[in-house]
């Protein structure tokens, strides 16, 4: 298995530079909101599509997934995993790939084969892309 830092446009130096805000999850889609600590009120939304996997680990309890991360930034992604190896075949996942979000209380891990990353506006509750 390889973990790789996630190239994405939201501030995390570390491990718990993020807090999640939300998860919002039906059967097209999954949307993870989360907020940068640093900058008060910075909030991202991430919205996977295409997707296979959902689990969600509190931070005391997901030890072997984090110790598997860097220790600098929030966002990876991982290849030849244990959870997409459980999920099917090669052939079926075909271009899956595994996500890790690392927040403050929480670990959030997503299989999917898209994702997009917008800016949520503060105070509007609009995105922006």
């Amino acid at each position: 298995m390889t973990t790789r830092r996630w190239n994405v446009p939201v501030k995390a130096d570390g491990l718990r530079s993020n807090e999640l805000v939300s998860i919002r999850y039906d059967r097209n889609n999954i949307a993870v909101q989360i907020s940068e600590l640093d900058s008060g009120d910075t909030q991202w939304r991430f919205l996977f599509t295409t997707i296979q996997a959902l689990r969600v680990t509190t931070w005391e309890s997901a030890g072997e997934v984090l110790a598997a991360l860097p220790v600098d930034g929030g966002f990876f992604e991982r290849t030849d995993s244990d959870l997409l190896r459980s999920l099917g075949p090669q052939h079926y996942m075909g271009a899956a790939r595994h996500f890790v979000i690392s927040c403050y209380d929480e670990v959030v891990e997503v299989v999917a084969h898209h994702v997009e990353i917008s800016r949520v506006e503060s105070g509007s509750g609009t995105m922006r892309r």
